[in-house]
């Protein structure tokens, strides 16, 4: 944080995003709402995925709501500050942190990428990992969330491309994501690296839907 945005905060410090008092974008109390729970659990296809929060808890969608769809993007800070505070010895040095991207349509309609943020707010906590924006998504796919397991899967499929990275393949690599929820998405990604060769893959989320 530079001075300027030092001077900023000390003027005009950030409000809760519950409840609008001036205790940090999350205040102490709803800091405790969120009921963070963090987990290290391994995908149907033997993924391991970090992750801190339920995504079936009212108060982690409204969160994330918040953060997503109403533009406010700087709880990034937040979920990164989460995340590295209960899994970073999980993190091996310089690893690479690799968000998932969006369409260029799609980035154009939202303004920003959720998964970017995230992976710029984890490097912010660990000065030493890597943000790698190599991973391209090379076809527009219908919404997640509006469809079933079958077809979320189908609906991944070749959707994602790897520039070259010129790395060793037991590189550590993180796939990064706002929410793990069928893990549709998260595996194509990493099919798509290991396509490449790449064996030492695993994923890092602010939050995941338990079935």
């Amino acid at each position: 944080m530079n001075l300027f945005s030092h001077i900023w905060e000390a003027l005009y410090p950030p409000k809760c995003v519950f409840c609008r008092r001036d205790n940090g974008l999350v205040c102490p109390q709803h800091q405790k709402e969120l009921d963070l729970q963090p987990e290290k659990f391994i995908s149907p296809k033997q993924f391991t995925v970090f992750s801190v929060g339920n995504y079936s808890h009212p108060a982690i969608k409204k969160f994330l709501t918040f953060y997503k769809f109403n533009g406010i993007f700087t709880l990034s800070d937040f979920m990164g500050q989460q995340i590295i505070q209960h899994w970073s010895h999980e993190i091996p040095p310089k690893a690479i942190l690799i968000p998932i991207p969006l369409h260029w349509s799609r980035f154009l309609w939202r303004g920003f990428n959720q998964s970017t943020r995230l992976a710029q707010a984890l490097k912010k906590h660990r000065p030493d990992l890597i943000v790698c924006q190599n991973l391209k998504r090379v076809k527009r796919t219908k919404q997640q969330a509006k469809l079933d397991q079958k077809n979320r899967l189908k609906n991944m499929q070749n959707v994602f491309q790897l520039k070259p990275l010129n790395v060793p393949t037991n590189t550590p690599i993180f796939l990064i994501d706002d929410v793990y929820t069928s893990g549709a998405t998260l595996h194509e990604a990493k099919n798509t690296l290991a396509q490449q060769g790449f064996t030492n893959i695993q994923g890092i989320c602010f939050a995941r839907t338990k079935h």
